[in-house]
């Protein structure tokens, strides 16, 4: 079976919950710690063996392809006072993968963002992670379901509990557990009320 080498990260929403300070600058971009949070995303996926990265984005935040794109006279600058370990850093960020820009027009929702990244899906499975939760671990969550999906075959999904009070903030789903960290999904809706 052929290696997950895509992934569709979805970054076309609002960033309601972190206004003002997403107003200007998208919430993918806010720092989490010494670099922004789609950067820490973009290293779990590589570290995972993705090799094209499929932004959904929408107006106003073309920036965030921008901070993966190769920076020559940054990188110039950063070289010629002395800081060539952060130039190379910008280069090789900007070498380890493919970086795509699709833009969604108008919201309307999670399954029409992945619709949008479509056309740029050469295999016939491929990887969405959504930017919204960091996870960080070794081996990365990605590749523990890349592996997954290699083993067994189909379509795998991460999940995390949540407190039902929450699930009116979630897709939640319904199945029937094969081992302590493994279900066989029956059903799964959208953002139920409690």
């Amino acid at each position: 079976m052929a290696s997950i080498r895509s992934v569709i990260i979805p970054a076309a929403g609002w960033g309601t919950r972190l206004l003002p300070a997403s107003q200007s600058v998208p919430k993918e971009l806010l720092p989490v710690y010494d670099k922004p949070a789609i950067e820490w995303v973009v290293e779990e996926v590589i570290a995972a063996g993705i090799e094209r990265i499929i932004f959904i984005g929408a107006r106003g935040k073309s920036s965030i392809l921008d901070h993966f794109d190769r920076h020559p006279r940054l990188e110039s600058i950063l070289n010629k006072s002395g800081k060539e370990t952060l130039a190379q850093r910008i280069k090789i960020r900007a070498e380890s993968a493919e970086f795509i820009e699709i833009r969604q027009g108008e919201a309307m929702g999670l399954g029409h963002a992945i619709l949008r990244g479509e056309s740029c899906i050469q295999e016939d499975y491929f990887a969405i992670v959504l930017p919204d939760d960091l996870y960080l671990g070794k081996p990365p969550a990605l590749r523990e379901l890349i592996d997954l999906h290699e083993r067994e075959g189909g379509s795998v999904l991460g999940l995390q509990t949540v407190d039902r009070s929450k699930s009116h903030l979630y897709g939640m789903i319904s199945g029937n557990q094969v081992s302590d960290r493994h279900w066989r999904l029956k059903s799964m809706v959208e953002k139920p009320s409690p």
